[in-house]
């Protein structure tokens, strides 16, 4: 099983879980309970190529590249993805 934990670590409450063929439950079950101790979000992804947030992150930045090019403001786009509960904003992540 995997557990990718997000940097910087001590910040960021997701870790996913990534159990692959052969992991079992009780497995799957455990490394969840771990990081749920930890205080992390814990999420059970599929075993594939690319994390899941990377996997979300590529359509959005698509998105922020075109609202760029319509002319908001960096700061702008930052402020509004902070309020609707990201722990950073795209053009800070970049």
């Amino acid at each position: 099983v995997g557990m990718h934990y997000f940097s910087p670590v001590p910040s960021m409450p997701l870790l996913e879980i990534i159990p692959h063929g052969g992991t079992s439950d009780a497995t799957t079950a455990a490394a969840f309970e771990v990081g749920t101790k930890q205080g992390k979000t814990c999420v059970v992804v599929k075993d594939v190529p690319g994390f899941y947030v990377n996997r979300c992150l590529g359509p959005m930045l698509i998105e922020v590249s075109a609202l760029v090019r319509d002319g908001i403001e960096l700061e702008a786009l930052d402020k509004a993805m902070t309020n609707f509960g990201m722990p950073v904003g795209p053009i800070t992540l970049a």
